[in-house]
């Protein structure tokens, strides 16, 4: 991405970015339990995290804040999340998922499930 204070320059360069550099874009902070300091004082976990589906996110800024659910999808293009029963009514009565902004949410149960996102997240400790 370019170094550039300009607005228009930096919306260009999230339009023009790689799929590499949105992917990136997907992130959000930790919640409470990763917190946690050892004796030392160090985390166990890094401060932010990239959302994968199957995490469990708790809405912090909108019309849906306080609300805690599981990852449905993710957005690349867009930078948004869905997440399962956040849906906003269409004309036609019927739902859709409510596409969400991950600087809105915090993470707050991680899905370990994949040996190398746990080796990834244990090697970026602070």
């Amino acid at each position: 991405m370019t170094q550039s204070r300009q607005p228009r320059k930096q919306r260009l360069a999230l339009h023009e970015a790689s799929t590499r550099v949105r992917r990136k874009r997907l992130a959000a902070r930790l919640g409470p339990l990763y917190r946690d300091k050892d004796s030392e004082g160090n985390s166990k976990y890094p401060r932010s995290a990239a959302i994968r589906k199957g995490d469990m996110v708790l809405i912090v800024r909108g019309k849906f804040s306080g609300t805690e659910g599981k990852v449905e999808s993710l957005n690349t293009k867009d930078s948004t999340l869905t997440i399962e029963e956040i849906t906003i009514d269409k004309a036609d009565k019927k739902k859709k998922a409510r596409p969400i902004q991950s600087s809105n949410v915090v993470i707050t149960k991680l899905d370990l499930s994949d040996p190398w996102r746990r080796k990834i997240l244990e090697e970026r400790r602070p």
